[in-house]
């Protein structure tokens, strides 16, 4: 989640709603004091995504959105790598994927492998950059 900081920048630049999560309970706080400075609907939780779609469910409860315009996974995955199951992470990234309006954002060092679980769900890839070997590259996927 970055602190916030990603969601800041969307809010400054149109964004109507922003939620976040992240397992680092001082990350969300910073996020939740970051948001009090501007006008449009925010949440933040601490979720363990090990948890898979019902950690998310249980933690945004009547919250969470059927349908978010842009769903970002950022750093995520190949840290939930080391801890649950692959059918744990697929399931996972298809419940998001079911969640994109319009765009879903994913940066790993496994996009690869990521890429395998997206090119079956109705998104198409349209864009590709290699940040840096420091955080990965980053790909945007689109609802058609």
């Amino acid at each position: 989640m970055n602190h916030g900081l990603v969601g800041f920048e969307f809010a400054r630049n149109g964004a109507t709603l922003v939620h976040g999560c992240d397992f680092d309970e001082a990350a969300v706080n910073t996020a939740r004091t970051i948001f009090t400075e501007i006008a449009i609907p925010s949440r933040f939780e601490v979720v363990d995504l090990v948890g898979g779609s019902a950690a998310l469910e249980t933690a945004f409860g009547p919250y969470y959105l059927p349908r978010y315009d842009i769903v970002l996974f950022l750093g995520i995955y190949h840290k939930l790598q080391e801890q649950a199951p692959a059918a744990v992470i697929s399931e996972l990234v298809r419940h998001l994927v079911s969640r994109v309006a319009r765009f879903f954002v994913v940066r790993t060092s496994q996009i690869d492998e990521l890429g395998l679980i997206l090119a079956d769900t109705g998104l198409r890839r349209v864009h590709f950059s290699a940040l840096s070997l420091v955080v990965g590259p980053l790909e945007v996927w689109e609802r058609g």
